[in-house]
């Protein structure tokens, strides 16, 4: 069998601080290649590629193709087909929920959700209509469809009955739980300033103000408590957020960090009681992963995607109860005997998310549609 050349769509990775999509898009090559060396990836990206300063796997390189202002989304729709073309890809891997209108080689498109159609997440008209035509490009043009949750393929089937392809889904990896992320019980009690952490935003469906309004409801129970909510950038946000803090007198009480480096971000997760992931709507929840593969418990929704990760473990609270949210919040925070049964318990999750059974899995969509 010939060397399996895929062109990939990466401008989720090719960039200065890959998060999320992009850094498990590089996971899943890294583990592709050490599964099968014979891969060629070239990773294709816009400007923003020369901003990268990360690694690839073996046997990939990065193309680099940069269209200022990219009218008629150009980048997508000839510039990265012409190109997979041209250096004699085999199949174009198109990593992020749509494709090209025009797809000269077979085509597996990943989605990971369909917010922009589903959810009012603070997205423009122009945004919306943008990613439903990619999407229903991908329908027409893929082979091949694999998404990231039974619940976002539930979801793709729904909004489109009539599509052909089968859809496989495929979870993202998470990583190993170390040896030493398992805290003792009462290690955290030592600490002299605990806190909780959760990603907020100006994305509506990140339910920050949900998420601080339940801090504020226990914090007078737990007075050495604080709340690290990372990622609100936006200067309105911030100052309504200090506007309210103040009110409560809690200002000392929350730590609004902004954007953080991904070693920031490591280091903030490892030393935290537990993550606070009260979303409305994810694809997949990485994040869930991620903590619990640190040795952090997670107080999470029970929304979407987020119960394939934790089913059968404790840590879905229902977002329609707030007081059940408060609860938890505040268990997780007071008793290290609770903690540590929680960390033991969701830990028993990661042997379900295996990076090289992704990678494995992911290799025989691709290998099918050549």
């Amino acid at each position: 069998m010939k060397p399996l050349r895929i062109a990939v769509d990466a401008r989720s990775l090719l960039c200065r601080e890959p998060r999320g999509e992009g850094k498990s898009l590089l996971r899943l090559y890294q583990e592709m290649a050490s599964l099968r060396p014979d891969i060629e990836a070239i990773f294709f990206g816009d400007h923003k590629a020369r901003d990268f300063r990360g690694s690839l796997p073996p046997g990939a390189r990065a193309c680099m193709v940069d269209l200022p202002g990219d009218r008629f989304a150009a980048w997508e729709n000839l510039y990265f087909p012409a190109l997979a073309r041209l250096k004699g890809c085999q199949i174009m891997h198109c990593t992020s929920s749509g494709t090209p209108r025009w797809c000269p080689l077979p085509t597996v498109m990943t989605v990971h959700d369909l917010i922009p159609i589903l959810v009012d997440d603070g997205q423009t008209e122009q945004e919306k209509a943008r990613f439903a035509t990619r999407l229903k490009h991908g329908i027409r043009n893929a082979y091949r469809i694999i998404t990231v949750s039974h619940h976002t393929k539930a979801d793709l089937q729904r909004l489109f009955p009539d599509q052909k392809q089968n859809v496989e889904v495929i979870h993202w990896g998470g990583e190993p739980l170390g040896n030493a992320s398992l805290r003792q019980p009462n290690q955290r009690d030592a600490e002299s300033a605990p806190y909780l952490i959760a990603f907020g935003g100006g994305a509506k469906r990140k339910n920050t103000e949900f998420t601080l309004d339940r801090f504020i409801a226990i914090a007078h129970r737990v007075p050495a408590l604080r709340l690290m909510l990372v990622g609100v950038s936006n200067p309105g946000q911030r100052a309504a957020i200090s506007q309210k803090l103040e009110r409560c007198q809690l200002s000392e009480r929350v730590v609004l960090p902004g954007f953080v480096s991904e070693a920031e971000l490591d280091q903030l997760v490892s030393q935290a009681c537990a993550l606070l992931y009260l979303s409305q709507y994810e694809g997949f929840g990485l994040p869930v992963l991620e903590a619990i593969s640190h040795g952090v418990p997670v107080i999470a929704a029970d929304r979407t995607s987020i119960p394939e990760i934790l089913h059968g473990v404790p840590g879905c609270i229902a977002l329609d109860h707030p007081e059940a949210v408060e609860e938890a919040m505040f268990a997780i925070s007071t008793d290290p005997e609770l903690r540590n049964s929680w960390q033991k318990a969701q830990s028993t999750v990661l042997p379900r998310f295996d990076w090289r059974e992704t990678a494995t899995r992911t290799l025989a969509v691709l290998d099918a549609c050549r």
